[in-house]
């Protein structure tokens, strides 16, 4: 059974959203490991593309976009496309972008969702929660401050 994290940044913006899933990128390719980047459309492919290049100084993630009918890359570990279906041999690490899809979780060993405080992505997140839940997927809920940091706890409700 897949296990599923669901990062939760306190911040609405996209860019800040790219930027916490071009950190987990960066932490799972240390491992080693083939990782899949389900982006929600071809701009957010291009976006996550030029970040994981320049996200911080220093930053070099040998990365591909998938070509558009799904054509991967041999020799690289990380792809990132739109395909909901992971190209063959990148059945490690799902990081889930297009919120929208389930990303075919059950084929791989570990996804990670990648949520903010943008209320579409804040509802779509929690049907893939309610989804993955009734499943009997292992889920885990992980939170991060606007900056993305690493947070104690959900931040308090807002009043």
């Amino acid at each position: 059974m897949t296990r599923i994290d669901f990062y939760k940044l306190a911040s609405g913006d996209p860019r800040q959203r790219r930027l916490l899933a071009c950190r987990i990128v960066e932490k799972a390719w240390r491992t080693r490991i083939h990782i899949y980047v389900l982006a929600a459309d071809l701009d957010e492919a291009r976006a996550l593309d030029d970040m994981l290049w320049t996200f911080r100084q220093g930053s070099f993630i040998p990365h591909a976009v998938l070509a558009e009918d799904g054509t991967a890359t041999d020799g690289v570990s990380i792809l990132i496309g739109v395909q909901t279906r992971p190209p063959p041999g990148y059945s490690e690490l799902l990081v889930n972008m297009k919120l929208d899809h389930n990303g075919h979780v059950d084929a791989f060993e570990r996804a990670i969702v990648v949520l903010n405080e943008d209320p579409r992505i804040l509802r779509l997140g929690r049907q893939r929660y309610k989804e993955y839940r009734e499943a009997g997927h292992q889920i885990e809920t992980h939170f991060f401050d606007a900056s993305g940091n690493a947070a104690v706890g959900p931040p308090p409700a807002q009043e």
